[in-house]
C-alpha cells in the first residue's frame, strides 16, 4: 500500500504596529509552510498462523517567514514611506524518516501476542537572519538530529465471540527541536518527550452488534 500526503499553505498579515492612530510604522508578515509524506506499509495476508506488517515513512515539514518594519506616511525622521527599519527572515524544516514492523501471533483460537518496533530519526534545521535599515547584523543556523527506537508488545484474549481483555506496553516518543538564541552560552537544542504507557482494557459487542462497550485503565 502507498499512502501519500501534501498541504500547503501561505499566509500574509499587514497592519499597524505602533499602537497609535497615526501612520508611523507599519508592518509585513508573509508566512508560507508545506508538508509532504509518503510511507509504504507492507502486509501478511491474513488467515495464517502469523500476521505481520512492516513498511517505512518519509515526511518533509517547512516553513519560511519574512516579516518587516517600515516608516509609515506620519512619521517625523524625514525618512521616504516604506523605509524599511527592520527585518527578520526566517526558514525552518524538518526531515523525519521512520522503519517499522509489527508482528501478531495467534498461539491459539483465543490468544493474541503482538510484538512491534518503530525506529525514528528527525532532522531539525533552522536559519534566521536579523537586518537593521537594510543590513545584515545577525545570522544564526542551528541543527540536531533525533534518534528513538520505540517498542510495542499486547496480549489480548478471546473471553467469548463478543468480548476480549488485552494488555498493552508501549513507547510514545516526540521529536525535540533547535531555538534560535543570540546567547552563545544557551543550549540550541531542547530533549525530545518520551513516555511508556502501560494499559489494560476490555472490548465488547452485544445486542448482535448494534452496541458496544469499551473500558480500560492507564
Amino acid at each position: 500500500t502507498s499512502v501519500s500526503g501534501y498541504l500547503e499553505s501561505k499566509t500574509f498579515l499587514r497592519g499597524d504596529v505602533d499602537g497609535g492612530s497615526e501612520d508611523l510604522f507599519f508592518e509585513r508578515k508573509p508566512y508560507n509552510r508545506d508538508a509532504l509524506s509518503q510511507e509504504f506499509p507492507l502486509g501478511s495476508i491474513e488467515g495464517a498462523a502469523w500476521d505481520w506488517t512492516v513498511g517505512a515513512i518519509y515526511s518533509r515539514d517547512r516553513g519560511s517567514i519574512d516579516q518587516a518594519t517600515q516608516v509609515g506616511e506620519d512619521q517625523p525622521f524625514g525618512l521616504p514611506v516604506g523605509f524599511e527599519v527592520t527585518r527578520n527572515v526566517a526558514d525552518n524544516e524538518t526531515i523525519g524518516t521512520a522503519v517499522f514492523g509489527e508482528a501478531v501471533w495467534h498461539a491459539t483460537d483465543r490468544l493474541d501476542l503482538l510484538l512491534g518496533l518503530r525506529a525514528t530519526r528527525d532532522k531539525v534545521k533552522i536559519r534566521e537572519i536579523t537586518f537593521t535599515a537594510g543590513d545584515a547584523r545577525l545570522s544564526i543556523e542551528e541543527e540536531d538530529t533525533f534518534d528513538d527506537i520505540s517498542p510495542k508488545l499486547t496480549a489480548s484474549y478471546a473471553l467469548n465471540d463478543q468480548s476480549k481483555v488485552y494488555a498493552t506496553v508501549s513507547k510514545g516518543f516526540k521529536s525535540g527541536g533547535v531555538q534560535i538564541s543570540a546567547y552563545d552560552l544557551l543550549d540550541e537544542s531542547y530533549d525530545p518527550e518520551t513516555i511508556w504507557n502501560y494499559e489494560v482494557g476490555i472490548k465488547s459487542d452485544f445486542w448482535d452488534g448494534r452496541a458496544r462497550l469499551n473500558a480500560a485503565a492507564f
